[in-house]
């Protein structure tokens, strides 16, 4: 299975829309990393990430998937378990 190939530009040495490259798993080297030395790349794009996102960086398709479910949640209120009584479920079956 190919690893999806995403787009990423460079300018001044952060992202910009300049120079578009496409980049994979493979050409960053992801995929010989251990699961803990993913977990840490993950974690330092995380932190990366800006604290606040202004709603025009946010894309039509997850304000579309957003409204979706929250009318789901509201047409069908007993189908929803609050995110709290998740976790304790899960902290009692261990």
């Amino acid at each position: 299975m190919h690893s999806p190939v995403f787009l990423l530009s460079y300018g001044n040495n952060r992202p910009s829309r300049r120079i578009a490259m496409p980049v994979s798993l493979e050409a960053l080297g992801i995929d010989r990393l251990s699961v803990s030395e993913r977990l840490e790349l993950i974690e330092l794009i995380w932190d990366s990430l800006p604290e606040q996102v202004t709603p025009m960086e946010i894309p039509d398709w997850h304000k579309e998937v957003l409204a979706k479910r929250i009318a789901d949640a509201d047409a069908n209120p007993g189908a929803v378990v609050p995110w709290r009584e998740v976790l304790e479920r899960l902290k009692n079956k261990s």
